[in-house]
């Protein structure tokens, strides 16, 4: 017979074990603890037993299970931890089964009532699910946010860190396309990510979605790999349902349809066997695109409608929002004649949601839509497509990659550019050109007296014109003639090139990184900085007058770095080292007395005094033959004292 303690033990050792993961252990463990309390009449252990079980069992969807533990909890006992924790899982349970309004009460009570008896944990739990199994569902993130950062606070007060907030964040994030905000939440989450748990399974999840995002697939299908995993390890119906989904979305961008056909399929029926609407919905819009891809337009469109069903039941506005513009784009691809009519109300779904991003992220089904909805004879279709072109102008696209240094590469997100792309109407020039302009802008004058000042002012104004054309459909080919670019824009008399947060030049980094890491006086920081220098400055346009000065800056700034890189090995005794870096100096610069100084000092230390003296006579060859000069006198100085010496 067991004792209150060895029942307390039991039900510890369950709450260790759903820590780590191991989720069936712990529900033998819950009960295992509920057999002895009941066998020795305990009540408040039998309390705490079913208050365990109707957790672990919510966890892994067994639902009717779970929301029997609850209400035997709450026929029991009424304002009470245990009863403020049966609610929460009733709740969640409910909400898992498409009873939001019911779920969404129970969960309001049980706030107030954690609220009532400074139930602190019971108040951070029940806010938690509010956010996750209310808020998030039907596509108000604010709210979700606003709720989970009370939770998070309150968990803080109780000298306890919960992962709730930056999960949230992540998935909030990655579904508005705020790639740098997700890679800090990722940052935060990694904390909690306990190998083969739940939320590692989320974790690579959200990895996968980012990693699928910005085009990288390789990645995108290892981190799927993973989630794949532990989802079956887990078997948790969400991780379970949005990995096969996010596996279609990999083989769809790999063109490869019949793969991600199955996995598509596999989502449905995972989704179904779950009894949740709200992830049928998502795993619905999946296989609608799909069969886009297949030319099916019938079943997608029978497809899509589902989907729509199955989400006005929960009022799921985000991923109704999703569904609706999506068989809006199928509408005016087959010229269904209730187009106009779904297109008003899926663009007032998208602008009184907020959800603007779903334009960019669905773009070459979209940017159409609105193109043909702007020349509408209806006022209010037009309106509602200017509406969202102006809230499309708000949002940030790709940011730009630039290699300026030995080369001239660009990316957009993850899409490279191929070379070929900018040699047509000074397209690429005119590119670089504005990319070393201060705010990457320059007057039309400046830029057509630097470029076409040999021509009549009406053909430079075209061929202007053709340039900034051509770069504008280089960096968004998906865009419809008359929209406007959001990397390139012309305002007056200015051309302002915008680049986008997380945008990277290789050259602004070298340039703004190696003064700083000198002043460190780190010598494995300033390496790695001036790795990032390939060669000079844009060769292609190594000839050009407007590129000469920051040229110049680079190349002297590499030297500098070069120097101090140099003296830095020379301090720590890494001489052969020093007298690597100073041939690279040489290269760049053979001039350069303070380089020379510097690889003499070197091979002194080296006890190799003939390669020092050559390195002198090496210099003073080339400074009377290229500039009628001689060595400064410290360096004649100094070559007198080897030769003595």
């Amino acid at each position: 017979m067991a004792n209150a303690s060895d029942i307390e033990s039991l039900l510890q050792e369950s709450v260790k074990l759903e820590k780590v993961g191991d989720l069936l252990p712990a529900l033998e463990q819950a009960n295992l603890a509920l057999q002895h309390a009941e066998n020795d009449q305990l009540q408040e252990l039998i309390l705490k037993s079913h208050s365990r079980l109707g957790w672990i069992l919510m966890i892994l969807g067994r639902y009717a299970e779970a929301i029997s533990h609850a209400e035997w909890i709450l026929v029991k006992s009424q304002a009470t931890p245990e009863a403020v924790d049966a609610l929460v899982v009733k709740a969640t349970c409910l909400s898992e089964t498409n009873q939001l309004s019911q779920a969404e009460l129970l969960l309001q009570r049980a706030v107030d009532i954690s609220r009532y008896t400074q139930y602190k944990a019971g108040l951070s739990n029940a806010l938690h699910n509010l956010a996750n199994s209310i808020h998030l569902i039907r596509g108000k993130f604010s709210l979700a946010l606003a709720a989970m950062e009370e939770a998070q606070q309150i968990a803080e007060e109780l000298g306890e860190k919960h992962w709730g907030l930056p999960t949230l964040r992540g998935y909030v994030y990655q579904i508005s396309g705020d790639r740098i905000r997700l890679r800090q939440a990722l940052d935060e989450l990694v904390c909690f990510a306990r190998p083969g748990t739940r939320l590692a399974g989320v974790y690579y999840y959200l990895w996968s979605r980012l990693a699928l995002d910005e085009g990288d697939l390789t990645q995108a299908e290892e981190y799927l790999r993973l989630t794949l995993r532990i989802a079956t390890q887990t078997g948790i119906p969400h991780l379970q349902v949005w990995s096969r989904i996010a596996s279609s979305i990999l083989f769809r961008f790999k063109n490869e349809v019949a793969s991600a056909s199955g996995w598509a399929e596999n989502a449905v029926l995972n989704a179904r066997q779950t009894g949740s609407d709200h992830l049928l919905g998502q795993a619905l819009i999946e296989r609608a695109q799909v069969e886009w891809l297949q030319g099916d337009l019938v079943q997608t469109e029978k497809t899509l409608l589902e989907a729509i069903q199955r989400l006005e039941k929960l009022r799921a506005e985000y991923d109704l929002a999703v569904a609706g513009i999506l068989l809006t784009c199928l509408y005016l691809e087959t010229n269904n004649p209730n187009l106009e009519m779904l297109w008003l109300k899926s663009a007032r779904q998208v602008i009184h949601g907020g959800y603007s991003f779903i334009i960019e992220k669905e773009r070459s089904r979209t940017y159409p839509l609105i193109a043909h909805f702007l020349h509408s004879k209806n006022s209010d279709s037009r309106a509602a497509a200017e509406m969202l072109l102006n809230s499309l102008e708000r949002l940030a696209p790709p940011p730009i990659k630039v290699k300026g240094l030995g080369q001239f590469i660009v990316w957009i997100g993850n899409r490279l550019i191929p070379d070929p792309m900018w040699n047509r109407r000074k397209s690429g020039e005119l590119l670089r050109y504005l990319l070393i302009h201060r705010g990457y802008s320059a007057s039309k004058e400046e830029v057509l007296e630097d470029f076409w000042g040999e021509n009549d002012p009406e053909t430079a104004q075209d061929l202007l014109h053709q340039a900034t054309s051509t770069i504008r459909r280089t960096l968004e080919p998906d865009l419809p003639e008359k929209f406007p670019s959001r990397y390139l824009r012309i305002e007056g008399e200015r051309i302002f090139l915008r680049l986008p947060p997380g945008s990277y030049l290789d050259f602004e980094y070298f340039e703004t990184q190696v003064p700083l890491t000198i002043q460190a006086g780190k010598p494995q920081g300033l390496q790695r900085v001036i790795g990032a220098y390939q060669g000079e400055l844009f060769p292609m346009d190594q000839y050009s007058t407007w590129s000469l000065r920051k040229r110049t800056q680079l190349n002297e700034l590499y030297i500098l770095g070069m120097l101090a890189l140099c003296q830095m090995w020379m301090n720590s005794g890494d001489y052969g080292l020093v007298s690597q870096g100073i041939r690279q100096i040489i290269d760049q610069d053979p001039w350069n007395e303070d380089a020379i100084l510097l690889g003499m000092q070197a091979h002194i230390r080296l006890g190799d005094k003939p390669k020092a003296i050559r390195l002198f006579l090496e210099l003073e060859k080339r400074l009377k033959v290229d500039l009628q000069l001689t060595p400064r006198p410290e360096l004649i100085a100094y070559v007198k004292e080897i030769r003595e010496e």
